[in-house]
């Protein structure tokens, strides 16, 4: 069967176990180690290659993140449950209304079922869908005053409408989430280099992350890495390789690239992931400061006014007049990054209110605070640069 590259999160892995990948399920036959040589079980950490045999022969490996270790039964009943969920999935987001376009779309969201049952499950859908087509083009045909019973040219232009419609969101300019980022892997193994593409693929997928990997391969760094890393901007990674050598540490600073080499992998994977969202996320975090409980809410007339008083206690922390308020209610955030306009405690003004203190608050920007609300107060505070030193985001180009 086909080796898949894995490398161990948590527990032992051993041969004769039964695993789950997304829809497929099976027993462990076959395990080697990074030198390729026979194992019986891996440990967290360690990247290892096994062979599975499958439950069924036509299934596809893949379509899951992580492999599980499960008893028998419930890797079949997991796996089936995840068929299912994906099948639905792919069926629902289907776009397209003929026989091959629905296969396709299946597959791209899920793996493994009977070619045969597949052909049963278009044929009904495929009704569905078009009669569902029918109807959305129908509909359009009224709205631009077209004819789609009768003209055949017009429903032609009907069907172009519903593709540019389709397409209106490709125009648009690409925000940092969708803008690419580019790695160069370099690892010990190739092994190694398996699990390390494997995951951030699957990382990319997840987190519908634009990663690129330009370039990847075994063995040391090279001023070959460094000239491509130069010119596509890209990120160099690598795994169990030490130091650099002292001319390939000197072009990179030149360039203005930082190499970033772990001794675990899993480092390595939290290293590909803060670079992502160092990229992806605003350049400024809210940190939660302070905390209170809303006790009640009342109001006071001001110059013929109405404001709302809200009666609060500190459960954790310090109020700020400078922090920014969010309102929770039930779990679900009903105001969000208010202001607090003053505070009362009894008679005297305060600025700050410790843990424990009540008073009377107004804020501004929203009334509507009920009894019992969670009041969370926020300070607003630039990004930690990445990986202590950087501050400029780096795009492919």
């Amino acid at each position: 069967g086909k080796a898949l590259a894995v490398v161990v999160r948590e527990g032992v892995l051993k041969t004769g176990q039964w695993v789950r990948l997304g829809g497929d399920a099976g027993k462990i036959s076959v395990m080697h180690n990074a030198a390729g040589k026979d194992v019986q079980e891996a440990k967290p950490g360690q990247p290892v290659s096994i062979v599975v045999t499958w439950q069924e022969d036509e299934t596809t490996i893949g379509g899951g993140d992580f492999l599980e270790v499960m008893e028998r039964q419930d890797a079949l009943d997991a796996a089936r449950d995840f068929q299912r969920q994906q099948l639905e999935k792919a069926l629902e987001g289907a776009k397209y209304y003929d026989a091959d376009d629905l296969r396709a779309a299946h597959f791209q969201g899920m793996v493994g079922t009977n070619s045969a049952r597949m052909d049963r499950i278009v044929k009904s859908e495929l009704k569905r869908q078009q009669r569902n087509a029918d109807i959305k083009r129908a509909k359009l045909a009224s709205e631009l005053g077209e004819d789609f019973e009768d003209d055949e040219e017009e429903v032609t232009d009907v069907d172009m409408k519903l593709r540019q419609m389709k397409g209106t969101a490709a125009t648009k300019e690409l925000d940092d989430s969708k803008r690419p980022i580019g790695l160069i892997v370099k690892a010990d193994t190739e092994l190694t280099i398996q699990a390390i593409t494997t995951w951030v693929q699957s990382y990319a997928e997840k987190n519908s992350a634009a990663i690129r990997i330009v370039s990847q391969g075994v063995g040391k760094v090279t001023p070959g890495d460094i000239k491509i890393a130069d010119a596509s901007r890209s990120w160099i990674v690598t795994f169990n390789l030490g130091t650099l050598p002292p001319a390939v540490a000197g072009a990179a600073q030149e360039a203005g690239l930082m190499v970033r080499n772990q001794e675990i992998i899993y480092r390595l994977f939290e290293d590909i992931e803060a670079i992502h969202k160092f990229h992806v996320n605003p350049p400024y975090v809210w940190d939660s400061m302070v905390k209170m409980q809303v006790t009640q809410v009342g109001t006071i007339t001001v110059k013929r006014r109405e404001v709302e008083v809200v009666g609060a206690t500190v459960k954790d922390g310090t109020t700020k007049m400078t922090y920014a308020y969010d309102v929770v209610r039930h779990g679900a955030v009903v105001a969000e990054k208010i202001k607090m306009k003053s505070a009362r405690k009894g008679p005297e003004v305060v600025t700050e209110l410790a843990k424990g203190a009540e008073a009377g608050i107004v804020f501004e920007g929203f009334e509507g605070v009920e009894e019992g609300d969670v009041i969370i107060g926020y300070e607003k505070r630039d990004r930690q640069p990445l990986f202590g030193t950087l501050n400029e985001k780096m795009f492919m180009e």
